[in-house]
């Protein structure tokens, strides 16, 4: 097992910061941390002769940023919000049914009115099945 630095100002290589942060209770591949090197999203890290050094305490609060805070079992959590509360923010959700009625009601609305649709360039109705000249 790896030993976790004492000092936070430790330098670390990108192999060492990996280990210590798993030892930490953070597990993490050294390839991670070289992919996020990369494309962003790591932590900070200073170059010295072409190897990533990293500050342990930088590397530390990258991680305790990346962790999310306790859940419950039902898998949210809303800080000062009681069970009971929290089932009502799902219920503000607009259903789908809702959505589409008011879509049906147009669909209808626009199916009564009473202007018929305009002819074809052959004289049939446009958009239907079977339109034209019989």
């Amino acid at each position: 097992m790896a030993a976790i630095p004492d000092n936070p100002d430790a330098l670390l290589t990108r192999e060492q910061t990996a280990a210590a942060l798993t030892a930490a209770g953070y597990p993490v591949a050294t390839k991670t941390l070289a992919t996020k090197a990369t494309r962003g999203g790591g932590p900070p890290y200073s170059l010295f002769c072409g190897r990533a050094l990293y500050r342990w305490q930088d590397a530390l609060d990258w991680a305790r940023t990346r962790t999310t805070p306790p859940r419950r079992r039902d898998g949210v959590f809303v800080p000062g919000v009681s069970p009971p509360q929290r089932q009502g923010l799902h219920a503000m959700a607009v259903p789908r049914r809702d959505l589409l009625g008011g879509w049906r009601a147009w669909r209808a609305a626009e199916a009564a009115s009473s202007d018929p649709p305009p002819p074809g360039p052959d004289g049939g109705e446009v958009g239907r099945r079977g339109g034209g000249p019989q």
